[in-house]
């Protein structure tokens, strides 16, 4: 049986590994975890599953579902091919900083793990992940991470219909989703669902100095960056990896601060807490909203302090009113939750949508499938301190 005391402000908080430089650029032990550390909040992981067991992890991971077969509970991770994704994204969010000292953002977080992916075969991806959504929003998410993606191959569509209509759902029932924009910016830069969803919470990577990582998509729909450039992680085998990059990593940080205002501000709704994250963010990149990193990389401790983030925008949610406000959409434009039964989508297997693609981890280049798949990064270069953003 596992015993699992939710940790408060005022305990003891969890070890840090000197390559999660994250920590020092926002200050997240002495600014962040004194106000908020996640507790009560439950983030969705839409991924290959996550390794329950790990000592890092252990006691932070409820039962979820697996949909790409429709049974089990993706408490363990299928990824064969990158070493374990979802459980990587796990312990961004919410690591509990053990055997190898692996603290996530919101350590005090539950994660829901939800298997999209399995092994290498991502067809019918975009419909496990609608399944993946409602299945998150109807089990009590408050943030859904999603931090793989598929090029849209539809001249037709941003965002396949059934996938825009579970993003509905899930903002109808004030859930936020955030994803990785892609890593595909260096190359043919296509867009990729879900992250050109409207309503979706699209972040960007940079690196410890605020440059854009030079991959990270770069598209109209990016809100903000995160840190994304040499963001280690545990593999599913236990062991922490320091030497990878990519927009997943950037989207965990970022649902990790989602949980950690979701929790100190639970009656903050989706659209309010969009609003802080995009408004308190430091300008970083082309001066002004750019395509890679939005309105720049995030500062969690200004969006804790809402009385003094008093910018408007909210791209986000602005496209989500165009979206719901469209005739013909097929989509519930009346305010009201629409049903939890998915629409119709293809089986799996059927539907001819491209290679789902882990948007997380780079390498040097290796490229399997439409679309080409990120990998694990091998690449080794120095790293440099990270200061503090302000």
């Amino acid at each position: 049986m596992v015993f699992w005391m939710p940790m408060s402000p005022a305990s003891a908080a969890p070890a840090v590994r000197d390559e999660e430089w994250w920590f020092s650029t926002w200050g997240i032990q002495d600014r962040l975890w004194p106000v908020s550390t996640g507790r009560g909040v439950t983030v969705a992981v839409l991924d290959s599953g996550v390794n329950a067991e790990l000592p890092d992890l252990r006691g932070a991971v409820l039962p979820g579902y697996d949909a790409t077969a429709g049974k089990g509970d993706a408490r363990t991770d299928s990824d064969d091919v990158n070493g374990g994704h979802g459980t990587g994204m796990a312990a961004l969010i919410a690591g509990q900083g053990r055997d190898q000292r692996m603290a996530g953002v919101a350590p005090d977080a539950r994660i829901l793990p939800i298997r999209v992916l399995h092994g290498s075969d991502a067809v019918g991806f975009t419909s496990a992940e609608a399944q993946g959504i409602r299945y998150a929003t109807d089990h009590g998410a408050k943030v859904i991470n999603i931090s793989v993606g598929t090029p849209t191959t539809s001249g037709k569509y941003r965002c396949m219909p059934w996938l825009q209509d579970a993003v509905d759902y899930a903002l109808q029932h004030e859930v936020l989703v955030v994803t990785a924009a892609g890593n595909n910016g260096h190359a043919d830069n296509p867009l990729e669902e879900p992250a050109s969803c409207a309503g979706v919470l699209a972040v960007g990577a940079v690196d410890n100095k605020y440059k854009p990582w030079f991959r990270t998509g770069r598209q109209d729909y990016v809100a903000v960056a995160a840190p994304g450039v040499y963001v280690g992680t545990l593999l599913r085998n236990g062991k922490f990896d320091p030497d990878l990059s990519g927009t997943s990593q950037a989207s965990a940080l970022t649902s990790g601060v989602a949980a950690l205002i979701r929790s100190k501000f639970p009656d903050m709704t989706a659209r309010e807490v969009t609003r802080l994250i995009i408004n308190s963010a430091r300008d970083t990149g082309k001066k002004g909203a750019d395509q890679q990193t939005g309105h720049g990389l995030i500062r969690p401790y200004l969006a804790l302090a809402p009385q003094g983030v008093t910018g408007t925008d909210n791209p986000v949610f602005s496209a989500w009113d165009v979206h719901m406000k469209q005739d013909g959409s097929g989509r519930q434009n009346d305010g009201k939750a629409a049903p939890s039964a998915a629409p119709a989508a293809p089986e799996p297997g059927r539907e001819h949508q491209g290679t789902g693609i882990g948007t997380y981890l780079w390498a040097v280049p290796v490229v399997l499938g439409g679309g080409g798949l990120a990998l694990w990064g091998v690449l080794r270069m120095r790293r440099k301190q990270a200061g503090e953003v302000r």
